[in-house]
């Protein structure tokens, strides 16, 4: 059996109770046993890890999903990552199961590249077609898995997706994520038809509305649709950005308050905007409704959402297959520590959590 370490405590000033996987002791913990999960060797903890290999880009709750992996007892198991990004958790899972035949999605095609690279230069082995202890590497959405596993004839033993959006899309990708992109595309697949723009300039001043406190919770979604319908056409991300401030400084100064308004204040609008051209929440929710069709018997599914929005479908989704022949292995959602937290501040609000297929035998 493997242990579970509890940690309470405030986690971005909130007090929160967060789970991590682990096996050493120390004070102010509480030991519960637990099996599904099985420890992994030093080189793959994260800071180590990250240290041996040279690793820019973080990947997020590595050490609970490489634990989730291990506790398959499969030396050889077919892997999918239905969200490649930047191949951090991939590399992992290879250098923990170097047997493993791994297919690896991802709907932006300009990070299935930046992927390719650095698994070349790791030198791990790309594949034309699904082989042991190699990555063959596909150009699709997570959504569309189950229907790409039935064409090859497989099932997978263990399923990762982590629905957060890479830091390469904010610092580099100039498609419009960043408040002061001279763009404003925001498609994380360019095949998809319309565009934040697109939305933007021709949706009605409710249905902005309504996106902007649906996706975002943004409260002052209506005056912001009404700024936004009225400044039209809106070209670029400045130009959004800009857009929304001006509605937020007006409400702080009637209110007489006196804080700084930040870009950053736009984040609310800019992730409901993003969400609604990329059709996120539907696409986990087909996700979560083909993992029957995905997983072989005893295989596991592990999601990692980033946001309430994400992580309600996954939730309710795992409570529903709880009834039909799965095992939910997380109770509670695990969450990073402090350890991880000081490494990537950025997985501050990241919840993992595991369920897996009951074989015909287990009851």
């Amino acid at each position: 059996m493997t242990s579970v370490t509890v940690y309470r405590g405030p986690v971005g000033g909130r007090n929160k109770r967060r789970e991590r996987l682990g096996l050493s002791e120390s004070s102010g913990r509480e030991r519960i046993e637990v099996s599904p999960f099985a420890p992994i060797p030093e080189s793959l903890h994260l800071k180590r890890f990250i240290q041996d290999h040279s690793i820019d880009h973080v990947p997020v709750l590595f050490e609970p999903v490489l634990q989730a992996l291990a506790g398959l007892g499969n030396e050889s198991p077919v892997i999918l990552d239905g969200t490649l990004g930047e191949a951090g958790h991939t590399r992992g899972m290879l250098r923990l199961r170097p047997d493993a035949t791994v297919i690896a999605l991802d709907r932006d095609e300009q990070m299935l590249e930046r992927a390719r690279q650095r698994l070349s230069a790791d030198g791990f082995r790309l594949s034309e077609r699904p082989d042991r202890g190699a990555v063959c590497l596909f150009h699709a959405p997570f959504s569309e898995a189950a229907s790409l596993l039935a064409e090859k004839g497989l099932a997978v033993d263990f399923l990762l997706c982590d629905f957060g959006v890479a830091m390469f899309h904010f610092s580099q990708a100039g498609r419009g994520f960043s408040f002061r992109d001279s763009d404003l595309d925001m498609r994380l697949d360019s095949r998809l038809g319309q565009t934040a723009a697109d939305l933007l300039n021709k949706l009605p001043e409710d249905e902005l509305a309504r996106i902007f406190f649906e996706y975002g919770e943004e409260r002052q979604s209506r005056p912001i649709a009404r700024s936004i319908v009225e400044a039209r056409p809106i070209v670029s991300a400045s130009q959004l950005t800009d857009c929304v401030l001006s509605v937020l400084i007006r409400r702080r100064d009637r209110s007489g308050r006196r804080e700084f308004i930040r870009d950053s204040d736009a984040a609310r609008v800019f992730q409901a905007l993003r969400i609604a051209v990329n059709g996120e929440i539907e696409q986990i929710e087909a996700l979560v409704e083909s993992i029957p069709a995905i997983l072989s018997p005893g295989g596991r599914a592990a999601l990692i959402s980033f946001h309430s929005l994400e992580d309600r479908p996954v939730k309710k989704g795992f409570q529903s297959l709880a009834s039909q022949g799965f095992r939910i292995l997380t109770k509670k959602a695990i969450a990073p520590d402090e350890e991880e937290l000081k490494i990537n501040p950025a997985a501050r609000s990241a919840k993992l959590r595991v369920i897996e297929r009951l074989r015909a035998t287990e009851p």
